[in-house]
């Protein structure tokens, strides 16, 4: 079973990635958090297999959770997703701990090929 954690603020996004998600995998479990204090809490309770998170969240936003995830467990893929442009955020988003980094406007086409590479499946 592929487990994913999918972090952001607004639902209609997170809806949106379930959406997808579940029109590309099967045996899936998804949990959803709003805000980065919740999604560190999820990831700390539980064994995932990738979280995808928006970057600007409240209560700790997803670079914060990024940090806080990979201290605890570096070897967790975790994709951020941003409104932010890709050539102005990748590289810090990477350096930072990042396993990919996806622009919303491209978000679409993207975020399967990327799961796929970085899960290898």
């Amino acid at each position: 079973m592929l487990r994913i954690i999918i972090a952001d603020d607004h639902v209609h996004i997170r809806k949106g990635i379930v959406q997808l998600l579940e029109e590309e995998f099967d045996n899936l479990y998804i949990e959803e958090a709003g805000n980065g204090e919740e999604l560190f809490s999820k990831v700390s309770s539980g064994s995932w297999d990738l979280v995808i998170s928006d970057m600007v969240m409240p209560g700790g936003n997803g670079l914060e959770a990024l940090r806080r995830i990979k201290q605890d467990r570096k070897d967790l893929p975790v994709i951020i997703v941003s409104t932010y442009p890709a050539d102005q955020y990748k590289s810090r988003v990477m350096e930072a701990g990042a396993d990919d980094f996806i622009s919303k406007d491209t978000f679409f086409n993207q975020l399967i090929p990327s799961i796929r590479r970085i899960l290898k499946s």
